[in-house]
């Protein structure tokens, strides 16, 4: 089907084997960027697309032999499966990024280092890659089109996204894992990092993914953030799932299959990998668990301790936040981060979405461990997780605390608008109304 002026999007279906004598219905998508004269084809879907693919460009009036390349977003086996017969058919040369080089120039090679249940069914053939792909690499087709390259590693080390500013397209290849879908990726820290280097891009209005249908905005910033948060949910689970010691592969697989919801059927090595792949993350910030409570608990009431003798006297008790009232905030949508050191949890932050907003709340770092820059970096990180506008309340006499959220680019509001926030979208007394601030990123809500 035809998305804009010069892309077009082809839906294959196939049998995916999940481990042998199981397999489950899949699609990839190809995609044709049509030129003056020439065809780009990203990806070439499985063994046997080609006839796919050349009945629709005899159907849109072009001809097999016009694709002068294909690019490949990466090296997996339903992503180059009909490349050796698209490259007979046409004579088109093959780009991919050096990470990729090896597993499309011998196939053989890749279902040995990543064997997948019916490997050769998937894939015609191996191929020579005459184009080495680089990240800020910019490839200039004809009718005044242009494809930027970006590196997107993670679901594997060579994967790249193209973004055409020209027609507003981003082509990101499995890079963004989708909400509830089986999770394949190599590396949880950079599948990270490439969905949050395709949310800084401005001004996409059509995503092109190979495992989903094509979006549009404003739908895209969304999925971007859902996938964010999918990612850091995987890892919660994973890290609450594994047991003490080196963990069984396959066990704890089908355990974070099951706390996912996911299908137990899809317990497999690669998806095994994936989840193995959280235990290497290297980010000190990850969400907090069951687990955690008593942590959560000791650090904020130990961190308020700065309250005592500067809040209002009667808003002040001891503890600062008893154990019950912790449940509830929990219980009522506060979903609480950690930055964590050698195992121990230092400094906590909260992020609740309420309405139309996201709020972030109970932000505490150990007293013994401030002034290290803890609180900045869960920040950064909790403002990634929400396209929504953030708010933040405090208390009005913690001077530091307004200077540490102005820092980072807040604002406060004026008191009739705090007034109207803190009514709108906190449940608080209205005493605590009356001591509080907002800060906000927008000018007025």
């Amino acid at each position: 089907m035809q998305i804009t002026e010069h892309f077009h999007a082809l839906k294959i279906p196939f049998q995916l084997t999940i481990r042998p004598g199981v397999t489950i219905p899949r699609f990839v998508y190809s995609y044709l960027i049509y030129g003056k004269d020439e065809v780009r084809l990203v990806d070439t879907g499985v063994a046997g697309s080609e006839s796919v693919i050349f009945d629709y460009l005899k159907g849109t009036g072009r001809r097999p032999g016009q694709i002068s390349q294909v690019i490949q977003t990466h090296s997996h086996p339903d992503h180059i499966g009909a490349t050796q017969a698209m490259q007979k058919a046409s004579g088109c040369s093959v780009a991919a990024h050096e990470a990729e080089k090896a597993w499309i120039e011998d196939v053989d090679l890749q279902c040995q280092e990543r064997p997948v249940p019916g490997f050769h069914m998937l894939v015609g053939g191996s191929v020579k890659v005459g184009h080495t792909l680089a990240d800020g690499e910019v490839l200039r087709l004809d009718d005044g089109l242009t494809l930027a390259v970006l590196h997107t590693p993670g679901h594997s080390k060579g994967s790249v996204s193209l973004w055409c500013p020209e027609e507003k397209v981003l082509i990101c290849g499995d890079a963004v894992p989708l909400p509830g879908s089986i999770p394949i990726y190599e590396d949880a820290d950079e599948s990270v990092g490439s969905v949050r280097k395709l949310r800084e891009i401005g001004g996409v209005e059509v995503l092109l993914s190979s495992w989903d249908d094509p979006r549009r905005s404003p739908e895209i910033q969304t999925l971007l953030a859902e996938s964010l948060d999918y990612l850091h949910r995987i890892n919660g689970v994973v890290l609450r799932s594994v047991a003490p010691g080196s963990p069984d592969p396959m066990d704890l697989c089908r355990r974070v299959l099951a706390d996912l919801g996911l299908p137990e059927v899809a317990a497999n090595p690669l998806v095994a990998q994936t989840f193995l792949a959280h235990l290497k993350s290297r980010s000190p910030i990850r969400p907090c668990n069951d687990g955690d409570f008593e942590a959560i608990y000791s650090i904020i009431n130990d961190a308020a301790q700065a309250y005592r003798g500067v809040i209002p006297e009667d808003r002040w008790h001891e503890p600062y936040m008893p154990r019950k009232e912790l449940r509830h905030e929990i219980e009522s949508g506060v979903r609480f981060w950690g930055y964590v050191e050698d195992g121990e949890l230092l400094g906590v932050m909260g992020i609740q979405d309420v309405q139309d907003v996201t709020l972030i709340r109970h932000a505490y770092v150990r007293t013994v461990h401030r002034s290290k820059g803890i609180g900045g970096k869960l920040l950064c990180e909790l403002r990634r997780l929400t396209p929504r506008p953030i708010l933040i309340g405090t208390w009005a006499a913690a001077t530091w605390a307004i200077r540490f959220y102005e820092r980072h680019g807040f604002r406060q509001v004026s008191v009739d608008e705090k007034n109207r926030l803190l009514k709108k979208y906190w449940t608080i007394p209205d005493r605590q109304v009356e001591t509080s601030v907002v800060l906000a990123e927008i000018v007025s809500l």
